[in-house]
């Protein structure tokens, strides 16, 4: 799976909606529980404002938690 990862850079395209599409589309084909995409991609746009104003409010956050964990780890 990571092969197709960085070949196809999914985290790079994941900050675009039609990345995050993709993804959903890709779940319905790996996940036997999981039989649509539609209704998630719905909820994305309904909710995208709140969803990028929490992102906006964790992420650096979560980059500085990294950073830090990195640094401590070489040590």
């Amino acid at each position: 799976m990571f092969h197709y990862m960085q070949l196809q850079d999914w985290l790079y395209n994941y900050r675009l909606k039609p990345g995050i599409y993709n993804s959903y589309r890709g779940m319905v084909h790996r996940a036997f529980f999981i039989h649509e995409h539609e209704s998630a991609c719905k909820v994305l746009d309904e909710h995208y404002s709140e969803l990028q104003n929490f992102y906006s409010a964790f992420f650096p956050d979560l980059k500085n938690f990294s950073y830090t964990t990195f640094l401590n780890l070489i040590e």
